[in-house]
Formats: structure tokens, C-alpha cells, sequence
């Protein structure tokens, strides 16, 4: 059987070109949808999991306790009764100098006060000598019990406001995505098996590209124009 290339190109034998690309298309987007869904899960389960049992978190911003800790750790704390606390933990306190700011050190010596009060003398791990006060709880102390690092990077970017929408409407906007991709996907394989069945009976191999009859084609065409 011959054909002229103008009547190639119009079959369907282009078709499975563009298979590929809807291919890599769909993978990529399922790979996205993963990945922010995961993000999602590790940011929740670091910023609130711990906080459904009796630890807390807590983000490293300094390189006191590296390479121990490193910076942007996220440290997993459990609260302690102070005599519970041993030389080598590594706790977490209000600095006396600045109200309000959080340091995480290692405990270098346990002093016992007049009043029997325990006082801890700490230091961070890469500093060269040890803190110059003491460190005393009113009441429960606090005990680094594990650290996952620099992932504390993310929960810090997390907190800004664009983090946050983006955190929720990425993976809104894909898991929409792909459901219209899903309706779409059952109107395009009804068509595409119309069009299967149109061409069900015709072997595309046996076509032969003969330079006459498309000059004759052509020729056909142009005299129909005119």
C-alpha cells in the first residue's frame, strides 16, 4: 500500500510520541504531591508530635554545643526532677544574664547549695572554658533526650506567614490537580480508544512513501484550492 507523507503525518502513528512526555508529566507531578505531603507530616510531627506525650522542642540557633549538637538541630526535651540530673547531661535553661533566652549545655559539675539546693555548672560542648554562673531550677529541670539536625532550619522558615499558606496550599492545589487530571484522564482513553478502534484493521509498517504519487497528491490539492 502507498501513501504520500501528507497522509502520515495525519494518522495516528504520531500519537504514541507524545505518551512520554504525559508520562514523565504524571510522574513528576506524583513526586511533588509526595514530597509536600512529607514535608508537611515531618514539619507537624517535629513542631507537635512531641507535645502530645511529655517532651517539648526545642530549635538549636547557636554552635555552643557542636559538633554534638549541630546548628538548627531540633532537640527533643524531657522534663526532670533536678536530683534526677547527672554530670555529662545536657540540659536546657533560661540564661541568668538575659531572661527569656534558652541555652543548651552540658553539665560539667553538680554543687549542693546550703539550702540543699542543686546547683550545675555547665558548658558548651565547643567552648573552650565553662559558663560563668550556675545554674539552679525552681522546679522540674530539663533534659535533652535526643536531636534530629539541622532540620531546625525549616521550622524556623516554617513560622513566616508565606511558609505557613504555602505549607497548605501547595498540597490542596495538587491533590485538585490530580483529581482533574484523573477526569480528564477517562475522557481522553475514551477517545483515544474511539480512535483505536477507527484504526483497528490498518497495519502502518505497510505504507510506502512513493515521491510520485505525493507530487500527484500535492498537485491534486493545489488544483482544488484553485
Amino acid at each position: 500500500m502507498k501513501c504520500d507523507s501528507s497522509q502520515m503525518a495525519g494518522t495516528g502513528s504520531a500519537r504514541p510520541r507524545f505518551r512520554p512526555l504525559r508520562a514523565a508529566a504524571r510522574f513528576t507531578g506524583h513526586v511533588a504531591l509526595v514530597a509536600c505531603w512529607l514535608l508537611v507530616a515531618v514539619m507537624a510531627a517535629l513542631t507537635w508530635g512531641p507535645h502530645l506525650t511529655k517532651y517539648k522542642t526545642d530549635v538549636i540557633v547557636g554552635q555552643s554545643m557542636e559538633p554534638t549538637i549541630p546548628l538548627y538541630s531540633v532537640t527533643i526535651v524531657e522534663d526532670v526532677q533536678p536530683d534526677r540530673l547527672r554530670v555529662g547531661d545536657v540540659i536546657v535553661f533560661e540564661q541568668p544574664e538575659v531572661p527569656g533566652r534558652k541555652v543548651t549545655h552540658r553539665i560539667e559539675r553538680i554543687e549542693r547549695l546550703k539550702d540543699e539546693a542543686l546547683s550545675f555548672v555547665t558548658k558548651g560542648d565547643n567552648n573552650e572554658v565553662r559558663d560563668p554562673w550556675r545554674v539552679t531550677y525552681a522546679g522540674t529541670g530539663y533534659r535533652v533526650r535526643e536531636h534530629v539536625p539541622h532540620v531546625g532550619w525549616l521550622m524556623i522558615k516554617a513560622q513566616t506567614r508565606i511558609a505557613r499558606v504555602a505549607l497548605v496550599v501547595l498540597p490542596v492545589l495538587l491533590l485538585l490537580s490530580q483529581f482533574m487530571r484523573w477526569l480528564w484522564k477517562g475522557d481522553a482513553d475514551e477517545a483515544e480508544q474511539d480512535a483505536d478502534e477507527d484504526t483497528a484493521g490498518v497495519h502502518w509498517d505497510d505504507w510506502e512513501y512513493v515521491p510520485e504519487v505525493a507530487d500527484e497528491a500535492r498537485a491534486s490539492v493545489r488544483r482544488g484550492v484553485a
